[in-house]
């Protein structure tokens, strides 16, 4: 079973290996730019996190922040051993339970194309917004990466229900 809730101070060494193991296989697509790397401290300060937890151990870990009518989501990762078991639905239905509560009107994220991840976003009822060439990631694979927005309005009448 899923346990989705609110990050503790305990569970640092849990988000690490998340973090580790999750962004190991984007890091063959692309790698943030120190611009990307400020951004992300920015905003950082104002985000708070989730993680998901299977038999006390986490395995997926969510950071968003709420502004005027949205709830923007950053640094969504499942660990490798834990992927294709709901785990990301998982989170994604706690994040609509939140923004409805704060009674915000869409879910955003940016997601970098290459990587595959617009896919699985769209299958979780996110929407392509907008997309550019990206300019907070670095790529030896790629002369140009291309970064989408994405979007999901709310409310969503889906699996969460």
């Amino acid at each position: 079973m899923i346990t989705i809730r609110a990050e503790k101070p305990d569970d640092q060494p849990g988000i690490q290996e998340v973090d580790a193991s999750a962004t190991a296989t984007l890091r063959r697509t692309y790698r943030p730019s120190q611009k990307a790397i400020a951004n992300k401290a920015r905003i950082r300060k104002q985000t708070q996190r989730l993680v998901a937890v299977i038999n006390d151990r986490v395995v997926g870990t969510v950071e968003y922040h709420i502004t005027d009518q949205s709830l923007g989501i950053m640094g969504l990762g499942v660990h490798q051993n834990f992927r294709m078991l709901g785990v990301a639905r998982s989170l994604f239905c706690a994040l609509e339970a939140i923004a409805s509560k704060e009674d915000v009107a869409r879910i955003q994220l940016y997601t970098v194309k290459e990587t595959g991840n617009v896919d699985v976003f769209k299958r979780l009822g996110f929407m392509v917004a907008s997309e550019q060439e990206d300019e907070f990631s670095e790529s030896d694979g790629f002369s140009k990466l291309t970064g989408v927005e994405m979007v999901m309005q709310l409310p969503v009448q889906g699996d969460c229900q």
